[in-house]
């Protein structure tokens, strides 16, 4: 109950607070994902974080993930 208490205080203290030069405007796409980096790297993940005021900025795209048969 103690452990409780304390993870539900620190998520609390947690969000009231910020970062300075943390950008504010992070949007989040869920989903698999796949971007190509350089000739042979593949990053893939479900969750991509980006800037929400330029939708350009998330390169990945889920056409980039090849599925091995």
């Amino acid at each position: 109950m103690r452990w409780l208490i304390l993870s539900l205080s620190f998520l609390f203290i947690a969000s009231c607070s910020s970062i300075p030069g943390y950008p504010t405007n992070i949007a989040i796409k869920i989903g698999e994902k796949c971007e190509l980096v350089g000739d042979n790297i593949l990053l893939s993940s479900w969750i991509w974080f980006y800037d929400a005021r330029d939708p350009e900025s998330l390169t990945a795209k889920k056409e980039n993930c090849v599925k091995e048969k």
